[in-house]
This record gives structure tokens, C-alpha cells and sequence, in this order.
């Protein structure tokens, strides 16, 4: 089963495509651990409860991202 631990923002960007929320989603998923980098564009900047209902809504997307990376352990950030 793969669980959110925690989701941290690590920066806001201004571009020509919007506001860039860059966040790092930690996921554990068979006792180990991962990172995810998220990126959300906005018009405005979100608050952190915009923002994690982003992330959560791509939950499914995620979830099938760490099983496919956790097959090759390389990506691995925590054993």
C-alpha cells in the first residue's frame, strides 16, 4: 500500500505559464521510502490546503509512479 508522509513546498516560481509550486511528496510504499516532485501551476499562489488537494487529486498518478520506480531500486532514497 502506498501512504503520503508528508508533502513539503519547496519553492514558488513566476513564469510565463503561471505561478510554479514545486513540492516534494514523501511516500512510503513497502517499508521504504521515496521522494516525488510535484509541480502545481496556479494563476495565484495556493495556500497549503490549495495545495495539497492538488497533490491529492493526482494521488492515483502517484501511487502508479512509485510502484514503477520502486522496481529499480537506484531511485530509492531510504532503505
Amino acid at each position: 500500500m502506498v501512504k503520503i508522509k508528508s508533502i513539503k513546498l519547496d519553492r514558488i516560481e513566476h513564469s510565463g505559464y503561471g505561478v510554479e509550486h514545486w513540492c516534494r511528496v514523501y511516500v512510503r510504499y513497502r517499508g521504504k521510502f521515496y521522494k516525488v516532485w510535484q509541480l502545481v501551476l496556479s494563476d495565484e499562489e495556493l495556500t497549503t490546503y490549495q495545495l495539497v488537494l492538488a497533490i491529492l487529486k493526482r494521488l492515483r498518478e502517484i501511487k502508479n509512479h512509485v510502484k514503477e520506480i520502486s522496481k529499480d531500486n537506484k531511485f530509492n532514497i531510504l532503505s
